[in-house]
């Protein structure tokens, strides 16, 4: 896969030595630096790319590379997708093109969060409208399920999951 590490997460923004020391029932000091490189190395063994989980644990930063692309969709690996910094290209003069943010969504079910945008397939959009967080659940064109609340409110249910996320449609 062409994606590569530009800023690591910070071990501590994953498991602090605190609360590894708490798990652990240890008081003391003098085992400080055996627990972090535990925590580090499950960290390494488990966190980005190359971990056993394929998602990012802690918040970092990687590029996407690709030789061409084509169709309306790139799939951004390692979930769940803070925020997309910018899309660049080479054109057929081989000058690097940027394109502005205002020509391309970021979709998809890489779980919930407020103001996370969902398309189905039937073109509808919806966009979640309550700060219900469901990370980890990656899905490719999931079933899913949206259903009437009171009050004029719509919930969307992802099949499988029992989490659901308030939405109101936008197109």
């Amino acid at each position: 896969m062409p994606l590569y590490l530009i800023e690591a997460p910070d071990n501590d923004d994953v498991l602090t030595l605190a609360d590894a020391k708490a798990h652990l029932r240890v008081d003391g000091n003098e085992e400080d630096a055996l627990i972090e490189g535990y925590v580090a190395a499950a960290i390494a063994n488990l966190d980005g790319r190359d971990g056993w989980l394929g998602r990012a644990l802690g918040e970092q930063a990687w590029e996407l590379r690709l030789s061409s692309f084509s169709g309306n969709a790139i799939e951004v690996p390692l979930p769940p997708l803070i925020e997309v910094e910018g899309v660049s290209y080479y054109d057929t003069n081989n000058m690097l093109q940027t394109l502005p943010s205002s020509t391309y969504d970021v979709i998809g079910i890489g779980g919930f969060g407020k103001a996370r945008r969902f398309v189905l397939a039937n073109g509808q959009e919806w966009e979640q409208s309550d700060d219900t967080v469901l990370s980890g659940v990656r899905k490719t064109n999931p079933a899913v399920s949206i259903s009437p609340g009171l009050l004029g409110v719509w919930y969307l249910r992802v099949d499988g999951v029992n989490t659901r996320a308030k939405v109101r449609r936008t197109k």
